[in-house]
């Protein structure tokens, strides 16, 4: 019966130590997402610059990389075009609620927060035509 008890305690040891171990695992997973997911954001907000944002190097850029394949050409995706500095700059407040809630690019991955900083800077700014 000693034998037995002994044998129940060892077995309850072994449990504990495992179920330690598992949980030890899940949480070093989730801190390390946790840990690369904040310095991602950390390096996303030092490099970048929204200083020197310009519609014909930064805004246009977007545009043609992520607008204009669907709002774009004969018949733009819902009456809409963003091509050339005037539809941007008419649309511009539709297109940045759009990027920032990442209902457009419609199909794609939401744009980085950089981007869409740059495009709020650009409006901040008045929409210039530079």
């Amino acid at each position: 019966m000693d034998t037995c008890r002994r044998f129940k305690q060892l077995n309850m040891k072994k449990k504990t130590i495992l179920s330690i171990g598992i949980l030890l695992v899940g949480m070093s997973s989730l801190m390390q997402s946790c840990y690369n997911d904040n310095k991602q954001d950390l390096l996303a907000g030092s490099i970048c610059d929204t200083t020197n944002v310009s519609f014909s190097t930064t805004i246009s850029s977007v545009a043609v990389n992520y607008c204009t394949s669907c709002h774009g050409g004969g018949a733009p995706s819902g009456g809409i075009s963003l091509e050339g500095y005037n539809n941007i700059s008419i649309y511009a407040g539709a297109c940045y609620n759009a990027m920032y809630n990442g209902t457009m690019p419609q199909g794609s991955n939401k744009l980085d927060d950089c981007t869409i900083k740059k495009f709020k800077s650009w409006m901040d700014a008045g929409k210039p035509n530079n």
